[in-house]
């Protein structure tokens, strides 16, 4: 028995095996079809859509309203939660519940710059759910460079060393 499950498996993966010839013509004759390999699409996911706005250009310190527009392709959105990173001034995750075609309202206050996410969960009356992440740019979104870099000196025996600046606290 293991050494025909040992050729339905190969043959399965597309391998000829001697002595497997005898098993793969007893499969045939019994209707059995090999069947190729399917690559799994992934995970599905709801059929929700969102579109959002800013009411403003996203700067530190300044209050920031979040618009968020969901489009449900079967059923309606019933539930939407957001969550963020305190930069963004929000410490707890929020949980609305949603009419059908209603905009979710979202009001931020980042604190610092850079680019931080929002990260948005839909739920379908069907109990699907969608995950979101909407990128916040606050600011340049440059990062501060030390003003002292890295230098490469020659040492006494032609070696290449390079110095990086260290500080102690």
């Amino acid at each position: 028995m293991k050494t025909a499950l040992a050729g339905v498996l190969l043959l399965a993966l597309g391998t000829t095996v001697p002595g497997a010839t005898g098993i793969a013509t007893t499969m045939a004759s019994q209707g059995v079809k090999a069947r190729p390999v399917v690559t799994s699409p992934g995970k599905r996911t709801a059929a929700v859509t969102m579109q959002h706005k800013f009411d403003r250009v996203p700067a530190a310190g300044e209050p920031l309203v979040v618009t968020m527009e969901f489009t449900a392709g079967i059923g309606e959105v019933t539930r939407v939660e957001v969550g963020a990173a305190t930069a963004l001034g929000l410490d707890r995750r929020v949980l609305r519940r949603v009419r059908a075609a209603e905009p979710v309202e979202l009001s931020l206050l980042p604190q610092r710059d850079g680019r931080h996410y929002l990260s948005v969960v839909a739920q379908l009356d069907s109990k699907q759910v969608r995950v979101f992440q909407v990128p916040v740019q606050v600011g340049s979104g440059k990062t501060a460079t030390p003003a002292t870099r890295a230098k490469a000196v020659a040492g006494a025996d032609g070696e290449l060393v390079v110095i990086l600046p260290a500080s102690e606290k």
